[in-house]
């Protein structure tokens, strides 16, 4: 399949559970990101289809709309199974010592604030709470940051481009 980049085949793919695919409490753990405005839902199947991971997986993503929602969308329905483990931000989050941002909160139109550093900081705890798979669809400066952390904790990365 065109589109699918990085990734490496060890001949486990055909595996109904593949044996090199890591697991946390019985179950293989998939970290998906991409952009909020991601909506290609075809490309979303086929990549799903295309891992062949078996039944026993748990789908982690960000609770974001577009890659995340879709994502768990279509794989709920090809995949009745698979768990699902959101890691929503807290873009509410008072902001400490974590904050490399020097106390600036944007503002939304509504008029309320938002830390800018609650993506960066769940994206760390996404990428080391035992994925042993990230899928990155297309995205921006969240989808590569959430990329970046995930290969500094050793997890693999396909992106998929449509």
């Amino acid at each position: 399949m065109t589109g699918l980049k990085g990734w490496q085949s060890t001949g486990a793919l055909t595996s109904e559970e593949p044996q090199w695919l890591p697991v946390v409490e019985g179950r293989f753990r998939l970290g998906v990101t991409g952009s909020r405005n991601f909506g290609d839902r075809d490309l979303v199947q086929q990549a799903l289809m295309f891992l062949n991971v078996g039944s026993r997986v748990t789908v982690v993503h960000g609770a974001a709309t577009g890659a995340d929602s879709l994502v768990e969308e279509v794989a709920g329905v090809l995949f009745p199974a698979w768990d699902f483990d959101p890691f929503p931000a807290d873009w509410g989050r008072a902001c400490d010592a974590q904050c490399r941002h020097g106390g600036y909160r944007p503002r939304r139109r509504d008029g309320s604030e938002w830390c800018p550093a609650a993506g960066p900081i769940r994206n760390e705890k996404m990428a080391w709470s035992g994925l042993g798979l990230l899928l990155a669809f297309p995205g921006h400066k969240g989808t590569e940051d959430m990329i970046r952390r995930a290969k500094a904790a050793g997890v693999r990365v396909l992106r998929v481009e449509g």
